[in-house]
């Protein structure tokens, strides 16, 4: 499942083990956190493309932006700490490539999972006028903020139902749009990285990225139903 954040722990960044690291490493591990966060596989922490597809060293090296030899680097110290204590990352081999693993993903991004059932709570329910909404905090704590929102009168048609072409997004409940408003802004967003790809393995990922993030888009909107 992909994650719109995930959870990063300031005093552990900060002032951890991970500090005595060279910047390079640290860097790149900040990425792999949000691309774990981001994976389709994310709530055990794995990177891939798909099932048994993942990456080979020059296709990672190319997403992350960085020279092979860096890349080798960072994940040899990830991966092979000399204290295994302190080994962040798993490599772990696939049919095509490798994924990548983060280790203890789960006990420290436990807080997206404890709050799923918030989301899905204000999911099925239509927002109400004007009322104090809780929403999914950033980090361990959690924001209140007042969101004015206006009751969804529209009703979605039979016509409208499935094709994201007729449906008036503005008049869907709040978390539907919020949830569809980041599938578009990543599309946008792997749209525009498709034409700057410096190379295959760049534009390859990033033609699977959008694929999946349509198929997304085109379950969200097919779920929907006459209210």
């Amino acid at each position: 499942m992909r994650r719109t954040w995930i959870k990063l722990f300031c005093d552990q960044w900060l002032r951890g083990s991970i500090r005595k690291e060279a910047i390079e490493t640290r860097g790149i591990f900040a990425d792999l956190l949000a691309m774990a966060g981001d994976s389709a596989f994310g709530d055990d922490g794995m990177i891939q493309l798909a099932e048994e597809v993942g990456f080979t060293d020059q296709a990672l090296s190319g997403i992350l932006n960085v020279p092979v030899k860096t890349w080798l680097s960072a994940k040899e110290r990830l991966s092979n700490h000399p204290d295994p204590k302190e080994n962040r990352i798993e490599v772990i081999l696939l049919s095509q490539g490798y994924g990548l693993r983060i280790i203890n993903w789960t006990a420290y991004q436990s807080e997206y999972q404890r709050q799923k059932k918030y989301r899905v709570s204000k999911k099925e329910s239509p927002p109400q006028t004007p009322k104090e909404r809780q929403i999914e905090g950033e980090g361990e704590g959690e924001q209140i903020v007042t969101q004015v929102t206006t009751k969804v009168t529209k009703k979605v048609t039979e016509k409208e139902k499935g094709n994201p072409e007729t449906i008036d997004f503005s008049r869907l409940p709040f978390e539907i749009q919020k949830e569809l408003s980041h599938i578009n802004r990543r599309l946008e967003n792997l749209k525009m990285n498709i034409k700057k790809a410096e190379n295959q393995a760049k534009q390859d990922y990033y033609e699977r990225e959008i694929r999946i993030a349509e198929k997304e888009k085109q379950k969200i909107v097919k779920s929907l139903r006459v209210q």
